[in-house]
């Protein structure tokens, strides 16, 4: 009975250690590589915050979607198939 306890709080020990977050992490690589055209309040607790960066290089301009756990990034196209690019400073 107490190694199964033993063993139940070490798994949760993991699970917990394991959910943390860096947030502070997630920033700093987009810090280095994009800078933010504009932020798009979230519009809900189970919506995605969305926030339009720009590539540094580039200029291509990109949706940064952070949704709970997962985080997406995806290019932004003109009607036309062409994408949108900024004049890089």
């Amino acid at each position: 009975m107490k190694k199964l306890t033993f063993v139940i709080l070490i798994i949760a020990l993991m699970i917990i250690t394991v959910g943390c977050n860096n947030s502070k992490r997630n920033d700093d690589v987009l810090g280095n590589y994009f800078y933010v055209k504009e932020e798009v309040k979230n519009l809900g607790t189970l919506s995605p915050d969305v926030t339009i960066v720009v590539d540094k290089k580039s200029g291509v301009n990109y949706y940064w979607i952070n949704s709970g756990y997962g985080k997406s990034l995806t290019p932004i196209y003109n009607s036309d198939g062409t994408l949108i690019i900024d004049k890089i400073k």
